[in-house]
């Protein structure tokens, strides 16, 4: 389904969206014919005008008891984008809903690292590179038959000038054996590390609608360049630019928008990119601490 121009600023369209989603997955459910719902045979790839998904696993061969991992890697058409977990007022993240195996606790997703993106106007956090997302599974150890499945329900936003919502059931079906063998070509679903920074000092203090964020680097750190902060909890609003300022004590002084009716919590984590890199790789993970009072 495809709808030219939407409005995705509109939040009563984004819930929308998202009713529409659970709608679909309860239609497949309900449906037990071949018409409706398709044959139970591997359906692992999606191919669109705008992005093309692929359902993959890290192992060609499981074993009972194994954890395994499984996710999506996207390639985006030119211009297109999809979104990130915390996209801001404009987007719609992926999301799913499971179906095979049962388990007790559904995965959480391993996002690919966030970049920033425009919908007609609206800076958002999502995804314009080719970028995979990844979840550990347990194999249950009653798996017989000589199969294992996993099975889900997938709903997700492209976005250029153009938004085109998407809904699409995935199967993987992975053959049981005596040993595992590890998949070479899907690799890339491991579990991604982001590193803690260590020598950093952070606080968050804020201030009406706003929130500064002083971080003071260890001292062997070079000047950071194009410094961008993504907050997974949803604190930070993603819709208006960050302002950055280096400041002469050697902290970087980061203003950024607090998302309407949060909390700024006592002691939180945010990414930190840096256009230049933190050691070898643009992105870590720093701790911050609320700032209690309004003196420095």
């Amino acid at each position: 389904m495809r709808i030219a121009h939407m409005n995705m600023y509109n939040p009563h369209l984004r819930r929308l969206l998202f009713a529409v989603f659970c709608v679909v997955c309860l239609c497949c459910v309900v449906c037990v014919g071949r018409e409706c719902c398709g044959e139970r045979e591997e359906v692992v790839r999606f191919s669109g005008d705008s992005a093309v998904l692929e359902f993959r696993c890290d192992h060609d061969v499981v074993v009972p008891g194994q954890e395994v991992r499984v996710g999506f890697f996207v390639r985006h058409e030119e211009g297109f984008h999809t979104y990130w977990k915390q996209p801001g007022k404009v987007g719609y993240p992926l999301q799913l809903v499971w179906r095979e195996p049962k388990m007790g606790k559904v995965p959480e997703i391993d996002w690919d690292l966030p970049e920033r993106v425009s919908m007609n106007g609206y800076a958002a956090h999502g995804f314009k590179r080719d970028v995979a997302h990844s979840m550990s599974v347990q194999v249950p150890e009653s798996t017989g038959g000589g199969r294992f499945t996993v099975e889900l329900d997938a709903g997700w936003l492209a976005c250029s000038k153009r938004c085109s919502p998407h809904y699409q059931r995935f199967r993987l079906v992975l053959p049981v054996g005596p040993e595992a063998v590890r998949s070479e070509s899907f690799a890339a679903l491991q579990k991604r590390e982001i590193p803690m920074l260590e020598g950093w000092g952070g606080v968050a203090e804020k201030k009406e609608d706003m929130l500064e964020v002083r971080l003071w680097p260890e001292k062997t750190s070079s000047e950071l360049e194009g410094v961008y902060l993504y907050c997974e909890s949803g604190v930070l609003e993603a819709s208006f630019d960050q302002e950055v300022e280096h400041c002469s004590d050697g902290s970087i002084l980061v203003t950024a928008k607090l998302k309407s009716g949060v909390d700024v919590p006592r002691r939180w984590s945010v990414l930190l990119y840096a256009e230049n890199g933190i050691g070898k790789q643009n992105f870590s993970r720093v701790i911050l601490k609320r700032e209690e009072s309004h003196t420095r």
